[in-house]
């Protein structure tokens, strides 16, 4: 299964030792839908997990062991996945449509996530 929105919010937010890398639909009409990709701040946190964090439309579908990879282009944020989630039991993929972002959001999010997938920089791929 696949899950598609169109981004109306895209960034990155740094905060407690933790960054933070999202979307969301929210200024939208549609059903509501966001996405976080979240790890360390700091390469040499003192903690061995690493893993990005991904997180689905509620905390219930966040996990450390979901995210298989991601991909950005300038038009749209891929994530696979590992195995579904809670609400989306089939999930295996979301697609976020972010071609309305500015590029200063564009740059904060490809940015972030570099940072996220430092350690796995196999699992991050950006797309030109």
């Amino acid at each position: 299964m696949e899950l598609r929105f169109e981004a109306t919010e895209i960034g990155c937010l740094e905060q407690y030792d933790a960054l933070v890398c999202g979307a969301s639909n929210s200024k939208s009409d549609e059903p509501y839908h966001y996405i976080t990709i979240q790890g360390w701040a700091e390469p040499d946190y003192p903690d061995d997990e690493h893993r990005p964090h991904f997180e689905i439309d509620d905390q219930i579908n966040g996990d450390y062991n979901l995210l298989k990879s991601c991909s950005v282009s300038r038009s749209c944020l891929t994530v696979e996945l590992n195995h579904g989630v809670s609400w989306y039991p089939n999930l295996r993929r979301v697609v976020v449509d972010i071609h309305s972002a500015t590029d200063a959001q564009f740059e904060s999010l490809v940015s972030g996530l570099r940072r996220v997938f430092r350690d796995r920089p196999e699992g991050f791929t950006v797309i030109p």
